[in-house]
């Protein structure tokens, strides 16, 4: 029961929760490196300093959340390129099904 490309439907399914993983990690750290307040106050501080009150006044708790959705972000981009690589052992060629072929409908020969 192989899906596209030979890729069986739980690798699938996992492929596709790494990437909803990957892409919302991403967006709640922007959103939180955003409303954090540096040196020179931030994005936070030009919206009217609505993001200090949302996470609370020690900014302990938001860095410790900023360094954690760094580690999810990490974490879930390398194992996504792990999971997703070419094996060296198949050559790492064209994938099966996208072979170019010439004007006359034969396959073209790499090189």
């Amino acid at each position: 029961m192989d899906a596209i490309l030979g890729v069986s439907a739980m690798m699938q399914i996992f492929l596709v929760s790494l990437r909803v993983v990957f892409f919302l990690a991403a967006f709640l750290l922007i959103t939180i490196v955003l409303l954090q307040e540096g040196k020179g106050g931030g994005l936070a501080a030009a919206l009217g300093g609505q993001g200090a009150e949302t996470f609370g006044v020690a900014t302990g708790g938001v860095n410790r959340v900023t360094l954690t959705l760094a580690g999810v972000f990490l974490f879930s981009a390398l194992a996504y390129a792990v999971a997703t690589k070419e094996s060296p052992v198949t050559g790492g060629g064209s994938r099966p099904g996208t072979e170019e072929t010439t004007g006359g409908g034969e396959k073209k020969k790499p090189g």
